[in-house]
């Protein structure tokens, strides 16, 4: 079993603050105990998986990735397309999360190869479904309801 030290992260990549300001609360709320690392942009998180897959002994590659489409520098699509050409990274779960509920949107992503598409915010309940669902995810024990 490992300690909580060792697990690996969960990646969020979205350009905005207060996005990733209420995701990081979200997954608190959903009892994560795995790390979260914030990018702001595609290319910066493309260049930290990058650095995990040359030197995995000292950068830990995130077991989920939760991504938004429309930012600058690289999009969450491009970003998703370089992630499913990496044959180290074909089994990374990678969610995306987004404002857009436009279906093409959602075709592109599913095409590109996500495992998921959610328009921002998902409910809490179905983000724990999500977490609990990934290999290398770990969710701290509910504590019952006093009454």
């Amino acid at each position: 079993m490992s300690s909580l030290g060792s697990l690996p992260p969960v990646a969020l990549v979205d350009d905005d603050a207060k996005c990733i300001f209420v995701m990081r609360e979200m997954l608190a709320l959903a009892k994560l105990q795995n790390p979260v690392l914030s990018f702001a942009d595609g290319l910066e998180a493309r260049d930290y998986l990058a650095e995990s897959l040359a030197a995995p002994s000292e950068t830990l590659a995130p077991c989920l990735v939760l991504l938004d489409i429309k930012m600058p520098l690289l999009s969450g699509f491009d970003f998703l397309t370089w992630i499913r050409a990496q044959p180290a990274l074909k089994q990374l779960k990678v969610v995306v999360l987004s404002s857009s509920d436009d279906f093409a949107d959602l075709h592109q992503a599913k095409e590109r190869g996500a495992d998921g598409y959610f328009v921002k915010f998902p409910p809490l309940p179905t983000l724990a479904a999500v977490l609990a669902g990934c290999r290398g995810v770990r969710l701290a024990a509910r504590q019952p309801a006093v009454s």
